[in-house]
């Protein structure tokens, strides 16, 4: 176990609580500030929708850490009506893709389906969205509240 950068050992036995054996200095974390010129880290590139999905968890945190709840449903309602837009925006995109006369049927029918794919992922997001935000409302996906200490007759 590590804390404030000492290292204590602890056993545990029946009727025997924690006892330090010896501490030891933790490494120092490397940061960009100590690490060498020379030593390259690992890229990676977060999506615009991660981005988004950050922002939205970020501003629904330091609502909870604050107690205002209206703060993290209006982030959530947030990245809802995005998430509704690129569907609606998508959506419009496939009636024009099967409008357009200009490209061939193969490739019409290509383009198509990587558009309802990419439309399929949106509703599942959308979905996976509004369930967290009615989980943070504390309402079941059915509308109503949770029952609390109750089991069904046939749990028992």
């Amino acid at each position: 176990m590590q804390i404030n950068g000492t290292v204590f050992h602890h056993y545990s036995e029946l009727g025997k609580g924690l006892r330090v054996e010896e501490t030891q200095e933790a490494q120092p974390k490397r940061t960009s500030a100590n690490i060498s010129a020379g030593t390259e880290g690992d890229t990676v590139s977060i999506s615009e929708e991660g981005r988004s999905m950050a922002v939205a968890q970020a501003q629904g945190g330091t609502a909870a850490a604050s107690g205002s709840e209206e703060d993290s449903s209006s982030a959530e309602d947030q990245l809802i009506e995005r998430i509704k837009k690129q569907i609606q925006k998508l959506q419009e995109e496939i009636k024009t893709l099967q409008n357009d006369m200009t490209l061939s049927d193969e490739e019409k029918a290509k383009q198509l389906q990587m558009k309802q794919s990419e439309l399929m992922q949106l509703q599942t997001q959308l979905q996976k969205a509004q369930e967290e935000q009615l989980k943070a409302q504390g309402l079941s996906l059915g509308g109503g509240t949770r029952a609390q200490g109750f089991g069904n007759s046939l749990s028992k």
